[in-house]
Formats: C-alpha cells, structure tokens, sequence
C-alpha cells in the first residue's frame, strides 16, 4: 500500500487532478524506485485500537464529570470536608458528595444529576479497562508483565 501524499507533485497536477494524472506519476515514481510502502494492520489489530480509543474516550468523559461537580461546588462555594483529600476521589468524598444538600431542591436534583454522571462514566471506564487489559493477555501476551 502507497501513501499518495508521499509522491512529489507539482503545481500543474495539482491543479490537473484525474485517475490518469496519478496512475501515470504512481507508475513513474515505481519506474524509479522512489515509493516507500506504510502499514496496513489487520482487521482484529484495527479493533483491539478502537478498543484503546474507546479507553482514550471513556478517560476523558469521566475526567469532564469530575470537572463539571468541581465547578458546581466551587459555583456555590462549598468547600470539601478537611479530613477528606478530593484530589483522587476517594470513595469517603463519594459518599459525603451523595450527602451533600443544597438550599433548594433543585440544586439537590442537579448534583444528583451530575453524581449520577458521574457514576456512569467511572462504572464505563472501568469495564472498557477490564476488556482491554483482557484483550492484552489474550492477544499481546508477551506485553502482560509491564
């Protein structure tokens, strides 16, 4: 597999694009030994990738959870208890954040909301790290002692 982007082109064939134009500069550029093959990975290599994409995606949902109940409770000014660090989110900071009240029951339905928010993408990334340490012994086992 050829990366089209690779081969030399000039301004006239930029601006004269066909089928023809490029099989003849594929076919020149073969003629003189100047085209570098890439990597085409296999289909299940493809799909253990989505899978750490899926991982990627899944981090950056939670982390954006987090940081929605972080603006939340510095918009309404409420500090965390001392003898809790909220840096981690221990289970501790969890629990106080489930009960935590608001003024008015609104605010309470929004944290809720949030906390609820919040407890899906943990529980989702969880899972999607247990398929893909899975997916490792599986496929990669020489990788597994890292």
């Amino acid at each position: 597999m050829i990366n089209a982007a690779d081969l030399p082109i000039t301004s006239k064939e930029k601006v004269n694009k066909n089928d023809h134009i490029d099989s003849r500069r594929l076919a020149m550029a073969l003629q003189r030994n100047e085209l570098k093959a890439i990597h085409v990975f296999s289909p299940e290599h493809e799909q253990s990738r989505s899978l750490f994409r899926m991982r990627w995606r899944a981090a950056i949902d939670h982390r954006r959870a987090k940081n929605r109940i972080r603006s939340f409770m510095h918009y309404y000014g409420i500090n965390s208890p001392s003898d809790i660090n909220p840096d981690h989110w221990p289970l501790d900071f969890i629990h106080w954040l489930n009960q935590l009240t608001m003024p008015t029951e609104a605010g309470t339905l929004s944290l809720k909301f949030l906390l609820k928010a919040y407890q899906n993408t943990r529980e989702q990334l969880l899972e999607v790290t247990r398929q893909l340490r899975h997916e490792v012994k599986v496929h990669y086992p020489d990788y597994t002692n890292y």
